[in-house]
């Protein structure tokens, strides 16, 4: 049996250990015509812009994760935990924005970094801890900003 329009193979990315059940907000703290790349995602009848199937930036600058996105968690040496996990999560996706060419690297990945270290103290980590992992960050992690997530053929 064909089912019309069935694609004959399937395709996924691995490493995703969270998935939302809603849908969370926060404000960027920067005015966002500044590293914006072109108006490719621009969508102009709600006037945001799409940085991927799941995520929503407005030009006041509000970052919307929908529900439903999927992230990884924090990256070793971090470990999850609930002070880091909402940073975890916006990180994620400002950096999806990156790869996906949507935000400019040099000018958002130390702010997304910066957001990381903010809400994790925010959520009740230790100052002396998010310093630490905001180091860590902008040591290493330019991969994970500009490298593409790789696609796999399900078997």
């Amino acid at each position: 049996m064909n089912i019309v329009g069935a694609k004959k193979k399937s395709y996924y990315k691995k490493g995703y250990k969270y998935r939302s059940v809603r849908t969370d907000s926060i404000f960027l703290p920067i005015h966002l015509g500044r590293g914006i790349k072109g108006q490719a995602n621009w969508n102009n009848e709600r006037e945001i812009w799409y940085c991927g199937r799941l995520i929503e930036i407005t030009p006041e600058g509000l970052f919307t994760l929908l529900d439903s996105y999927s992230w990884d968690g924090c990256s070793r040496p971090a470990i999850d935990r609930k002070s880091n996990h909402r940073a975890g999560k916006f990180h994620d996706g400002l950096y999806e924005c990156i790869r996906n060419g949507v935000l400019d690297e040099p000018t958002w990945r130390p702010i997304a970094d910066q957001i990381f270290k903010d809400l994790c103290i925010e959520d009740g980590m230790w100052k002396w801890l998010a310093n630490i992992e905001y180091k860590v960050l902008r040591k290493f992690g330019f991969d994970a900003a500009t490298k593409p997530k790789k696609i796999y053929e399900a078997p």
